[in-house]
């Protein structure tokens, strides 16, 4: 299993037991330092002696074609703050995360995996909905940062059956065209 390192100032959390044996998946509502109750963190995977708790990879992780790999890093990484879990210079390869949020930047080269001609602007019919913890500060390095913005911050009221959801969202574009949706659900936190 892939794994990536979450730390915890508290004692370990409580293991969730599931069908398959321990969840080792992160609830993203706990905080360290919080009640452990409802944490469907493994156990048995902290170690004591760092303080350190195993999680797995996302489900699901876009892997974006760029022009120029860090034209793209330093949006991504230097305006929008996500980190470099790991970069593969040889194959002009990052893997970035924020929060929960992951995703791969490539440098288009020709064996790219591309299954029609690729124009600007990349990724038409497709926003990345990526959840953050401070969407109005996001939103000011983005202008700060002298970025056109798609859609400004406004809040949204989402559906689901008969529960009205309020988000704050706010769309950019990457210097290739793809269009983020950063958003901040007030009711998920």
């Amino acid at each position: 299993m892939a794994t990536h390192l979450a730390l915890w100032t508290s004692e370990p959390p409580d293991t969730c037991r599931t069908a398959r044996g321990s969840c080792p998946r992160v609830d993203r509502r706990y905080r360290a330092g919080e009640s452990a109750a409802g944490c469907r963190v493994a156990a048995d995977r902290f170690s004591s002696s760092l303080g350190l708790v195993e999680a797995s990879w996302a489900a699901l992780v876009p892997e974006l074609s760029c022009s120029d790999l860090d034209v793209s890093m330093h949006f991504w990484t230097g305006v929008l703050g996500f980190s470099c879990r790991f970069r593969r210079e040889e194959d002009r390869f990052a893997y970035l995360e924020l929060g929960d949020a992951q995703v791969m930047l490539e440098e288009r080269h020709q064996s790219s995996w591309e299954t029609a001609l690729l124009e600007r602007p990349f990724g038409r019919g497709i926003n990345l909905q990526i959840e953050v913890d401070d969407v109005e500060r996001l939103h000011a390095r983005v202008t700060e940062a002298g970025l056109p913005l798609f859609r400004d911050l406004l809040r949204t009221e989402y559906r689901e059956d008969d529960t009205v959801h309020v988000a704050y969202e706010f769309l950019v574009q990457d210097p290739d065209g793809y269009l983020l949706r950063f958003v901040q659900n007030p009711d998920a936190t």
